[in-house]
């Protein structure tokens, strides 16, 4: 991006958000921006080829997963969880978020695949009344227990990868 030198600089943050959000960027806060804006091009080509790969990777993690279980989460319900996840983290540390994440995934979203597709086939009930109500798992398991009750059967693999990304960014963390 070039910019004149009888730009404001109100002006030159206003370019820089329409710039990016014609490229498709979410709204982008002023250090977003220029950490991108920074990058030289080998930098831009390892962000393009990093994203690209954790795209790949989820995408065929779930690309055999009926499409009546990929139904969106609400922002609201994307904002709940994550507000619990740190919480959680702040309350149990980053290794313990961690550990909980990656049980209830394999040990409750990933065994009970099959019966929750199942369910979403028929219904769009709450995850939670489902998995509680077949005692699959209950309110002791603290990722259950920070679920929004309006998470559906139908919204498994969204929850799935919300939970890949959040642990995926403890790891960073660590």
């Amino acid at each position: 991006l070039q910019y004149g030198a009888q730009m404001s600089a109100e002006e030159v943050e206003a370019e820089k958000e329409v710039v990016f959000q014609q490229f498709g960027f979410p709204l982008l806060n002023n250090s977003q921006t220029d950490s991108l804006i920074s990058l030289e091009a080998d930098g831009v080509v390892e962000l393009v080829k990093y994203v690209g790969a954790q795209l790949a990777s989820e995408a065929y993690t779930f690309w055999q997963k009926p499409f009546y279980t990929k139904d969106p989460l609400k922002l609201v319900q994307k904002e709940n969880i994550s507000q619990g996840l740190e919480d959680l983290m702040r309350n149990e540390g980053i290794d313990k978020t961690l550990e909980f994440i990656c049980s209830f995934v394999e040990d409750i979203l990933n065994y009970y695949s099959l019966q929750i597709e199942q369910k979403a086939y028929e219904s769009a009930e709450s995850l939670r009344v489902f998995l509680e109500g077949d005692h699959f798992c209950d309110e002791t398991d603290p990722i259950f227990y920070l679920l929004p009750f309006d998470v559906t059967v139908r919204q498994h693999v969204p929850l799935s990868c919300h939970l890949q990304q959040t642990k995926l960014l403890l790891l960073h963390k660590k």
